[in-house]
């Protein structure tokens, strides 16, 4: 699994990353999550970077699921995934959230903490065509 999140990003990202502090690790880690698997982008991108821009500093498990019943209709794939496959699939997305420092760990609602990304980062994530991840983080348009 973390060897195919780390081929997602150009090898450029070894050098930054191994000079970068722990919270800009946990992010660069969370990027790689992103770019590996497009559910989990999306999710970040229309649940957590939207609820950011509109200026809310939580998500609730409704969120979680509103989230996986619109790509059940929009996808044939996840239409057959159980009820169970789909709670597996939320908590794993909110524990990689809570892991890179972007969330709490609430049980039901959870607050939303808007990372402040190092310019290092930023720029690297904009110079190898990933601004969409960088946007989606940053929880900006």
């Amino acid at each position: 699994m973390v060897a195919a999140r780390i081929s997602c990003l150009p090898s450029s990202f070894y050098s930054i990353f191994m000079e970068s502090d722990i919270a800009t690790q946990k992010l660069f880690a969370l990027a790689a999550a992103m770019a590996n698997d497009t559910l989990f982008f999306d999710f970040v991108n229309e649940v957590i970077r939207e609820k950011m821009i509109l200026g809310s500093n939580e998500y609730a498990d409704s969120d979680v699921w509103i989230f996986f019943k619109n790509k059940q209709v929009q996808d044939e794939k996840v239409a057959g995934w159980r009820e169970a496959t789909i709670k597996r699939l939320g908590t794993c997305y909110k524990t990689m959230l809570f892991e890179a420092g972007m969330t709490d760990k609430g049980k039901t609602v959870r607050a939303i903490k808007q990372p402040i990304l190092d310019p290092v980062f930023s720029y690297w994530l904009m110079d190898n065509g990933i601004e969409l991840i960088a946007k989606a983080i940053a929880g900006v348009r």
